[in-house]
This record gives C-alpha cells, sequence and structure tokens, in this order.
C-alpha cells in the first residue's frame, strides 16, 4: 500500500470504528465532481485506500472499512476492499453514510445515494460535489512497516504502528499472540519502542490514553509523555547556532511513513539545526531516529546525516501555527562534515575555510613567510622534497579521511593554518599551527577557534573517532606551553588533560655496530600481560591519557578502523608493538609507530616510541640492537626519529636526546575546561 496522509483529532478516527456522528462533522469548501473525481483518481495511481463508513440501520454504531479505488471515467465508481470485510459483520445491515479521501495534506467527504455493496467491494455513482473537512488538528500519517513494543513491568507485547502524528502513536496488537493484556496497566506509564529492519527509530516513556478492541486486536492511542530530552551530557560550552545568511532546507525519509518531507531550518551548528513545520502537519517528535537527512546545499549539493529529534514543539520564536523542533547529529560522514562545518564557517566570514581546495604554492609560501619551516626544518625536509610535495598535495586537494585542515585567508594569501591528523584509534593529533604575523597578528587565533568548533561540536560525530586529542609541543615554546600546558595546570585532573614528557632524537642505523653482550636479549611482539605492566607502570608514573590516546589498554591494542581509512585514503600507517626482553625478562616495548615520511614535519607519527619498563634490565646498546633490527618497518630511511619516555630513564641510559617534546592529551568530554582556560587567555576565543 502506498503512503497516505490523514486529517484527524483522533487517532482511531477512519481506520476502524468511527467515532463521530454526521452532525459532528463541519463541512468546510464545497468541491466540484471534476475536482475530487481527479483526486480518486490520484488513490488509485497511487493505491491509497479511500475510507468507506457505514452506521448500523438499527443500533446506530459506526463501522468503517478501507477500498482502493479503480480508475473512473464516468458512469460508476468501483471500490475494492482493502481488507477482508470482518466475518461477524453483516453489511446489509448497515447504510454507507460516507467516504472520506485522503487528498493533498486535505480530507474530502462525499455522501453517496446510489450504491450496491458485494464481497468484493462497492459501486455507487458518484454525487456532484465533495466537501472539504474542517476542524481537524493534525494531520496523522500511517506507519509503513513499524514494529511496536511495549513494555510494563517485565511484559512484552508486540505488535505494529497503525498511524501517528506528532504527539500520539496508534498502535495495535493482535490477541493471538498477546494474551496477558489483562497485565496491561493503563493507568501506570509504560515504554513505547518502535523499530524497523531491526534499527530502532524510537524508544520512549508513554501513557496509553485510550484503548480498544477491533477485529480480533487490542488497539491503544499511546501519547509520549515528554517533548524534550538530553541526547549527551550536558555542556556550558555548546555548538553555537547560526543563523545563517542563506536559507536552508532539508530533505528526509520519515523513517515510520517511507513518505518524502522537505523543511525548512531555522538554525545550524555542528552539532544539529533545529526545523520549522506546520503545527498541523508535524510529524518529528522527540526521541525520533531518522536515519538519512540531507542537508540542502546551495548549488543542488547535499550532505548526508544521521539524526535524532531532541525537542519539539518549542513556539517562543515561531507562532501558534508553526513547531520548532531541534535535532542533533549522531553521525556523519567525516568528509561531508568538514563540508558541513565550512559552510558554516564561510557564511560567517569568507575567509574561513575548513578542508576546502588549497592553492599550494600559497601553502608553501605560507610556511616559510610564517617561519614554520626555519632552517634546521627545511634541511631535513631538503633531500625528501618532491616526494613531500607530492604527499602534501594529496593532504590538501584530495582532502582524505584522516586529515583536517582550516586555513584562514584574505583572496590568496593565506594568513593563519592549523591541521589535524588522525594518529590513532581515537585520537587526533593537533600540528603545524602558524600565522603570519606580517598579514594579521589575529589569524593564528581564527583557525584556533575553527579548531576548536570543529571539535567541540564534532566529538560526538561516531565516524570522527575523536575521543581524544593530542598535542606535541616543547615546553620553551611559549605559545603552547601557555595554551597547553597552562590547560593542564588548570584543569588539575590528569584525566581530563595530561602532560608527558618525552626524549626525543634521531636513531641512525648506519652506525650501529652489533658487539656481543654478555646479556642474553630477544625482540617478541607485546603480549596481553606485558601491556596490563604498562598500564599499570604507566598509572603509577602518571596516570594520565597518554595510553588511551594510543589506544593502548589493558591487555590489548587495537587500531583496525584507523589502518582501513589510512588504506583507503591511498596512505601508509602500521603500529605494532614489540618487547625487549632480557634473560626471559620484560625491560623496554617498542612501539613501531610508522606513516609517510613527512606527514607531520617533526616524524611524530614516524617514529619509534619507546617505553622503558624496566630500566635496571637495559642498556644503549642492546636498545640500539633493538632498535636496529626494527628499523626494516621503515623502509630505507637511515635516520628514524625515537621518542623514549619516561624522560628520566632516557638520560640515565645516556641517549643522545637532542630535544624534550611534552605530549599533552586532552579528554573531548572535558572541553569545557579547554574552552574556561582560553577565555582566560583569549576574550575573542569562540567555539
Amino acid at each position: 500500500m502506498a503512503d497516505v496522509t490523514i486529517l484527524a483529532t483522533d487517532l482511531f478516527s477512519s481506520t476502524c470504528d468511527y467515532t463521530h456522528s454526521e452532525h459532528a462533522i463541519e463541512l468546510g469548501k464545497e468541491i466540484s465532481k471534476i475536482d475530487f473525481i481527479n483526486r480518486i483518481n490520484y488513490a488509485n495511481f497511487e493505491n491509497i485506500p479511500l475510507t468507506v463508513i457505514f452506521k448500523h440501520k438499527i443500533f446506530f454504531r459506526t463501522l468503517s472499512l478501507q477500498a482502493v479505488p479503480e480508475p473512473y471515467f464516468e458512469n460508476e465508481l468501483e471500490l475494492i476492499w482493502h481488507n477482508s470485510v470482518p466475518e461477524n459483520e453483516d453489511l446489509s445491515q448497515f447504510i454507507c453514510e460516507r467516504i472520506l479521501i485522503p487528498s493533498f495534506g486535505k480530507y474530502l467527504a462525499f455522501f453517496p445515494e446510489e450504491y450496491e455493496i458485494s464481497e468484493e467491494g462497492m459501486s455507487l455513482i458518484p454525487p456532484e460535489s465533495a466537501y472539504q473537512l474542517v476542524n481537524r488538528k493534525r494531520i496523522r500519517e500511517y506507519a509503513h512497516s513499524v514494529e511496536a513494543t511495549i513494555i510494563q513491568n517485565g511484559t512484552i507485547f508486540t505488535g505494529s504502528l497503525k498511524n501517528f502524528h506528532s504527539h500520539g502513536f496508534l498502535v495495535g496488537f493482535s490477541k493471538e499472540f498477546n494474551s496477558q493484556f489483562k497485565l496491561l496497566n493503563k493507568e501506570e506509564n509504560i515504554s513505547l519502542l518502535l523499530k524497523k529492519d531491526n534499527n530502532l527509530l524510537f524508544s520512549g516513556v508513554c501513557l496509553i490514553s485510550k484503548s480498544r478492541d477491533h477485529n480480533g486486536s487490542r488497539e491503544y492511542v499511546v501519547e509520549p509523555l515528554s517533548s524534550s530530552f538530553k541526547r549527551f551530557k550536558a555542556k556550558e560550552y555548546r555548538g553555537e547556532r547560526y543563523i545563517l545568511k542563506s536559507p536552508l532546507q532539508v530533505s528526509f525519509t520519515h523513517p515510520l511513513s517511507n513518505r518524502n518531507k522537505q523543511l525548512r531550518v531555522r538554525d545550524l551548528s555542528g552539532s544539529g539545526l533545529s526545523l520549522i513545520e506546520s503545527a498541523a502537519k508535524a510529524i518529528l517528535f522527540a526521541g525520533l531516529v531518522i536515519p538519512d537527512l540531507k542537508i540542502l546545499l546551495p548549488g543542488s549539493n547535499f550532505l548526508s546525516c544521521k539524526a535524532q529529534v531532541i525537542y519539539s514543539d518549542r513556539k517562543e520564536e515561531t507562532g501558534a501555527e508553526e513547531i520548532c523542533s531541534g535535532l542533533v547529529i549522531l553521525d556523519m560522514d567525516p568528509r561531508e562534515y568538514s563540508k558541513l562545518l565550512d559552510f558554516i564557517h564561510h557564511d560567517l566570514d569568507d575567509r574561513a575555510n575548513v578542508c576546502n581546495d588549497v592553492d599550494m604554492r600559497a601553502l608553501w609560501s605560507f610556511f616559510f613567510e610564517s617561519g614554520f619551516i626555519y632552517p634546521q626544518k627545511y634541511k631535513y625536509l631538503l633531500k625528501n622534497k618532491d616526494k613531500i610535495k607530492k604527499l602534501y598535495e594529496k593532504l590538501y586537494t584530495e582532502q582524505p579521511g584522516i586529515a583536517r585542515h582550516f586555513i584562514y585567508q584574505k583572496e590568496n594569501h593565506i594568513q593563519g593554518h592549523m591541521s589535524m591528523l588522525r594518529s590513532y584509534e581515537n585520537s587526533w593529533m593537533l600540528h603545524h599551527h602558524a600565522a603570519s604575523t606580517i598579514s594579521s597578528q589575529y589569524s593564528g587565533l581564527h583557525v584556533l577557534n575553527q579548531m576548536g568548533s570543529f571539535t567541540n561540536n564534532g566529538h560526538r560525530i561516531e565516524s570522527l573517532h575523536l575521543s581524544y586529542l593530542m598535542c606535541y609541543y616543547r615546553r620553551d615554546n611559549k605559545f603552547p606551553n601557555k595554551v597547553y600546558g597552562g590547560l593542564a595546570k588548570n584543569i588539575g585532573d590528569y584525566k581530563k588533560c595530561s602532560l608527558d614528557d618525552w626524549g626525543y632524537y634521531h636513531f641512525n642505523k648506519n652506525d650501529l655496530v652489533y658487539e656481543e653482550n654478555p646479556k642474553t636479549y630477544s625482540i617478541v611482539e607485546t603480549t596481553e600481560g606485558e601491556l596490563k605492566d604498562l598500564k599499570c607502570l604507566y598509572e603509577n608514573l602518571s596516570g594520565g591519557l597518554m595510553l588511551d590516546a594510543f589506544n593502548i589498554e589493558d591487555g590489548t591494542s587495537n587500531n583496525r578502523t584507523l589502518l582501513e581509512d589510512y588504506k583507503n585514503s591511498g596512505f601508509s600507517r602500521e603500529i605494532k608493538l614489540y618487547t625487549v626482553r632480557i634473560n626471559g625478562n620484560s625491560c623496554a616495548i617498542i612501539m613501531i609507530d610508522q606513516s609517510e615520511a613527512g606527514l607531520n614535519m617533526s616524524e611524530l607519527t614516524n617514529s619509534f616510541k619507546v617505553f622503558i619498563t624496566n630500566p635496571e634490565g637495559i642498556d644503549s646498546k642492546i636498545l640500539s640492537c633493538a632498535l636496529g633490527k626494527l628499523s626494516c618497518h621503515y623502509g630505507e630511511d637511515d635516520k628514524i626519529p625515537v621518542l623514549v619516555y619516561p624522560i628520566n630513564q632516557a638520560r640515565n641510559l645516556i641517549l643522545p636526546i637532542e630535544k624534550n617534546y611534552t605530549l599533552c592529551v586532552l579528554n573531548m568530554e572535558a572541553t569545557d575546561s579547554y574552552f574556561h582556560h582560553l577565555k582566560k587567555l583569549i576574550k575573542n576565543i569562540r567555539h
């Protein structure tokens, strides 16, 4: 059966016994025969049933049946029963009182005088006019293959959703398969679950307002008790909602009715949006999940997301004729999410860009002009100059899912830049933050704002895998030390934001000389027990978030979706853990942390990560031998960066430390603390 819209004040109306008498119906505008016949033919075209209302000749009770019309051209109109006539009903004892036509959001009625009834349907002579019904408060829609489950006090009833509107549902249950209806207390709250194809579309606490038996089944009118709920933990610094310069609409197939909808967007943010709909035709309600919502952008472009209604029926800024419903974005393709943020930021400030196409000559000019590439760094990059150029062109023009960049520019002149790289399963690393002091003293702040908006709004987007935000910095660099070092200090909770110091140097495998060593050592894949020991050691040393950010949990290290994303984006990525054992005892765990050379210009994502777990049993020579044996994972690179933790053990081993790096990790559930800190440092920070 095709989808159909019905006008009704009562969810029972025209699906079973019709409760209105003829005198209770107020007729409106008269519709000519040619017009209502056209609507009947449309019902035939879409296989939409009409509703035939009968009244008993003696007892005056009413009965309604659904019938699909045959095409009408002239003379008689043929109707075929959509469902079989109830066995216990004799239609000869009824008269046809009226026939109702669902019609383009309205509801028409006509009163046949000449008709014949059979087992298959009825035939009639259409009158010269029909009438539009008025005083109907809300439109309801027929549901399409939606399973309904009621749960109350440990008892479960399973049936189907018949129809619905924004303030209620009509659900039906077969008595044959639900024999315990006497256990259902209509005065107590129930839990209602609506599913389609095993996907949960709604769950909420409801109240049964009406019930009745009909054709061997039990039907209930169920009303949700709340028009809003909190999908996530409340945050002080929520994503700002913007009323954009460009008017937008959304398009979606309603998951309960399968009908296409198009609604106007009132405001939009990186975390959600609000929609305006007619109060009479409202079909959104708190808790409804919309699996595929399309945000229609100018130029026939659209962005798809999974969304959920978190409130509805707010009229403070709309009118009595309209309802405002708020939706939160549950999931979205990472590339499309970047396009959404770019659209919002660019609408607010045409110099702000998120992951858009970049003029590579302008980008490289900016890196040198801003001092981001200084002589020592350029010396390191020079040997792989052509390779790195191609790598960055791929990063900034193909827009892979593993990377994000934020740029502030005027015309073709880049003034500020910051980028992010998905480095581990649920962690993204900030890097390449630079600003041109020649152009604008605030350009670095602008890209910091863009990054803050992206992470604050996007960390709840499941496909982004953004649980932790991390950044390596040097404590002698004033700006990051003030921002990130000060953040951890102000929060004062290493489970929200932590700092860990690493020693950094380059291992040159060409300088390696293998010597006999009195200690017997071996290199094996790290075991579950050794990862648990590392976790315990780290908790005692720091108690921070570093291992969580590296996705090293108790006994496991799984980066499956990360490695798939890199492979699908055309980039290499390898993460493996090996243990150096001396005389059978674990002394160090080495992480093979490999990616393309130059992806991070300090090679922090293409390095060895060494965790010293037993400093008494290892020395620098054994560590060098172990690194030499594992260096094959890095291809032909002669010099491989090494980061060693904890830093005091790196010093005790007299390793050739070149510089110290501090790793700051922020739990994205603590973004309020992050913005509190930035507000103290920077007045114009936004979120």
